[in-house]
């Protein structure tokens, strides 16, 4: 309604300007009728442009999140942020049945999902409707066989809840990367389940019509490959100590009634985890608060940097979605590289590479990782919503600040981050997603400079000058404005003849053009009318007197 009310503003001031609010004295002239019937012929546009942008407005677009922890954000002020502008699907599950979730983990739920929610409102993408699935520690095998705790039905009623155009899925931070025993140490990790996971919720969400079919574990995770008849000790073996149990409980997995062939799936790569790599000694999670305490126990190091487990978690995530492209379902869209994009803030000084360092608290850089070593702060949740917005609108997450009519960007603010630091993190996932500084392009160098006057921008014979991301054009005359498309130089003189080649009205998003709006030097005696009166045919003005030129017909055009 406000963008409609502003538009009929406008429109009211551009009729002002072509005479009809002009003073009584012009109201019953054949200019005033002619005029008036211009007048209403924009008008008559206007409305229909207003119509049918009205009518017109965008498709919803259904967009899901499906994860853990690392999605929903796991402490204030990102856990519950932007909550009441997305679906939290497991809110009403979690008041039903609380079994396994922690008190410090409160629903609903806004996390990454709500900071992208605020980025796409920001951006005009009102549309996009955002949901979450998440729940504490989920793994995708989780999300799928349902096996948790409450017996929430995080695959049968929200990812087969609705029919979506979008979809993230996170995996649990370490299940992806090779299985290790240091020490006598286990990383519990179950890359097979990753592999075989990831590809069945694709498949699950694509296949049209989805048909119920059921399996065994051991058939289709045994060594050394797949095949039906597969033996339970193979399945144990590929799954790191998966119990007969669970290589021989048949899987009945229903029909997806809300499949979509059409939506674009994509897979989350998560961060290192620095409490797997750099810290002396393990925490504990006080269960009431979820404070974080470290005790004298030393910590295993299962990678010798952050940047060695990175490449394990990016290498697992390319092999997933190379194996999905196998099978015909569509496969994946794509990966989000948010993990990458944390390493990129680490290489590129943005963001202290130890958090665990006795100089990370005064290092003047960012932490993006929270006092776990393992969850992000807010800073690294910022950062990940930046990758994942980008993602999956294919927008520039540098640009963020210049939407909402350049208003800033509204999450930063909100979640307290500067905008020095917001712009810093902007920068680095820009250039994870391939996008140049402004004004630049030749990525990844990003070193030939755009040259903007190759459109020929200046109009009535101004000389374009390129500036980086800009332009400046040397007008001549009497003209002048940015694009030397505004007349300034109009005066009285005997024969001189000024004109304006179209009146332009901005009406919502569109452009009305109205042209042959002719626009004559006034005589001396009648300069206060300039203002309120444009009369509709041209006039070739000689001292006093005038000669009418007869005027051709008004031609209206409106630009999408």
């Amino acid at each position: 309604m406000l963008r409609i009310t502003s538009v009929v503003v406008v429109l009211i001031m551009a009729l002002s300007r072509i005479g009809v609010a002009s003073g009584l004295d012009f109201l019953n002239t054949k200019e005033h009728r002619t005029t008036t019937m211009k007048a209403s012929a924009l008008f008559l546009a206007c409305m229909v442009v207003i119509a049918g942008h009205v009518c017109a407005a965008p498709a919803p677009v259904q967009v899901l999140f499906v994860g853990n922890s690392y999605t929903f954000g796991r402490v204030n002020p990102v856990m519950s942020y932007n909550a009441r502008n997305i679906t939290d699907l497991t809110a009403v599950m979690d008041q039903i049945n609380h079994s396994g979730s922690n008190d410090f983990e409160p629903h609903p739920w806004g996390g990454v999902p709500g900071i992208v929610k605020a980025f796409c409102d920001q951006s005009g993408l009102n549309h996009w409707n955002i949901s979450i699935s998440a729940r504490n520690a989920a793994t995708l095998r989780g999300h799928f066989l349902e096996t948790n705790p409450a017996g929430w039905r995080l695959r049968q009623s929200n990812i087969g809840g609705g029919r979506w155009d979008k979809v993230i899925l996170q995996e649990q931070s370490d299940e992806s990367v090779p299985h290790q025993i240091i020490g006598g140490v286990e990383l519990d990790s179950h890359p097979v389940y990753f592999q075989y996971y990831a590809n069945e919720i694709e498949n699950w969400i694509h296949r049209e019509p989805s048909l119920p079919y059921n399996y065994l574990e051991k058939d289709v995770l045994g060594l050394p490959v797949a095949t039906p008849g597969g033996t339970v000790a193979n399945c144990r073996a590929a799954t790191f100590g998966g119990s007969n149990t669970q290589c021989n409980t048949p899987r009945n997995i229903t029909a997806n009634r809300n499949a979509n062939s059409a939506a674009q799936v994509y897979l989350y790569e998560t961060w290192a985890r620095p409490n797997l790599v750099q810290a002396q000694f393990t925490s504990t999670t006080n269960s009431a608060t979820g404070a974080i305490t470290y005790t004298t126990t030393p910590a295993t190091q299962f990678y010798p940097s952050l940047e060695a487990m990175q490449t394990d978690l990016r290498n697992a995530a390319t092999q997933a979605v190379a194996n999905a492209a196998l099978d015909g379902s569509g496969g994946f869209a794509g990966i989000a590289p948010v993990g990458t994009a944390f390493m990129r803030a680490v290489s590129s000084g943005v963001a202290t590479p130890n958090m665990y360092a006795p100089t990370a608290a005064s290092d003047g850089l960012l932490d993006l990782w929270w006092d776990d070593g393992t969850h992000a702060s807010k800073f690294g949740s910022y950062l990940s919503a930046l990758v994942l917005w980008g993602t999956l609108t294919g927008l520039d997450p540098a640009r963020v600040d210049l939407l909402g009519g350049g208003a800033g960007n509204w999450a930063a603010r909100d979640l307290g981050i500067s905008a020095q630091y917001a712009a810093q993190l902007q920068r680095v996932a820009s250039d994870q997603l391939g996008y140049c500084p402004a004004g630049y392009t030749g990525y990844p160098s990003c070193t030939t400079n755009i040259n903007e006057c190759a459109s020929e921008p200046c109009q009535n014979g101004g000389v374009c000058q390129d500036a980086v991301d800009g332009f400046t054009c040397q007008c001549v005359g009497p003209w002048g404005g940015v694009q030397c498309q505004t007349l300034t130089g109009i005066t009285g003189a005997t024969g001189n003849v000024a004109t304006t080649d179209h009146l332009t009205v901005m009406c919502s998003h569109h452009l009305l053009v109205l042209t042959d709006v002719q626009v004559p030097p006034v005589p001396q005696e009648r300069p206060a009318r300039l203002a309120q009166m444009v009369p509709p045919a041209r006039r070739v003005w000689r001292g006093q007197r005038a000669r009418r030129v007869k005027p051709a017909p008004p031609a209206l055009q409106v630009c999408a």
